[in-house]
């Protein structure tokens, strides 16, 4: 490959040609303090980020690298709803379950009152507050929908009843709607509330891919930040470990598996590397929301 010299005829010869060389040297250490001073601007970002000692990205506590399958949609609504239902036998009541009801908040509009049957922000904003039972967190569960020869059986990933509300949520990687699918559930959460509940229809994937309407969207990256959130505020020792496991293991395997990089303890590994720039930019970001 020709140098930058070579490629101006008129820098290839006398001092013109020097002049050049000493310039590009020049910009070339410049542009490596520049670097060395970024690493060390992100590689500080990320230390203030971490939640000390325990922080998931120090402490190795995925449970995909125990049973694999990350890669499965159906290994995720079991891992989330353990947490979810983990989480809610804690006394008093842990953060996996208020996390969620943040990230769904911040989805609506706080003035959206156009569907009464429907929940909404200030529902969601009430429902953090008390955690559901472990016994109405249900995943992958059969429900028959409909009457008669239009009767079908439905299987929403994570079903949950709340005092206000029932929540049907939709787990993706990166997989579609089946045809009829939005439809089949609007009717399944209309059939199976209870009196005095509303309805609330979430998707959660990798990316805000388009998907139903009338399905509130959110990303394991809103879920991941809204749980590292929630942990920020506590305190963290071995003492309190075991209360904050569900949230701490959940936030484990998201971060590892879930976001556009991985983020584990090799990225800590690598802050004193330039090649890794963009990936320690990228993790610093994550960590500072």
């Amino acid at each position: 490959m020709p140098s930058p010299v070579d490629v101006v005829p008129s820098l290839r010869v006398g001092s013109q040609r020097g002049e050049v060389v000493a310039t590009l040297r020049r910009i070339s250490e410049l542009v490596d303090l520049h670097r060395a001073e970024l690493l060390e601007q992100h590689a500080s970002r990320i230390e203030t980020g971490l939640l000390g000692e325990w922080d998931p990205i120090r402490v190795p506590m995925d449970v995909f690298a125990l049973m694999g399958r990350s890669w499965r949609e159906v290994s995720w609504t079991q891992w989330l709803a353990a947490a979810l239902r983990a989480d809610a036998e804690l006394s008093p009541p842990g953060l996996v379950w208020p996390a969620l009801c943040s990230v769904v908040a911040a989805e609506l509009d706080a003035d959206d009152e156009s569907n009464p049957g429907v929940a909404t922000r200030d529902d969601w904003m009430q429902a953090a507050k008390v955690a559901p039972s472990p016994e109405h967190i249900r995943a992958e569960a059969s429900i028959l929908v409909g009457d008669g020869d239009d009767a079908a059986h439905g299987r929403p990933d994570i079903l949950v009843h709340t005092p206000n509300m029932l929540v049907v949520l939709e787990l993706k990687l990166g997989g579609t709607w089946n045809p009829g699918q939005p439809k089949h559930y609007r009717q399944l959460a209309e059939q199976e509330r209870a009196p005095g509940q509303k309805i609330a229809l979430l998707m959660m994937a990798d990316t805000r891919a388009e998907g139903p309407p009338e399905f509130a969207r959110f990303t394991w990256c809103d879920l991941g930040k809204a749980l590292r959130r929630a942990l920020r505020g506590r305190t963290i020792d071995s003492t309190s470990f075991a209360s904050h496991f569900p949230a701490l293991a959940l936030l484990a395997s998201i971060e590892r598996h879930r976001l556009p990089f991985c983020l584990d303890a090799r990225v800590l590994e690598q802050q004193s590397k330039p090649a890794h720039l963009d990936l320690l930019q990228q993790a610093a970001a994550y960590l500072e929301t």
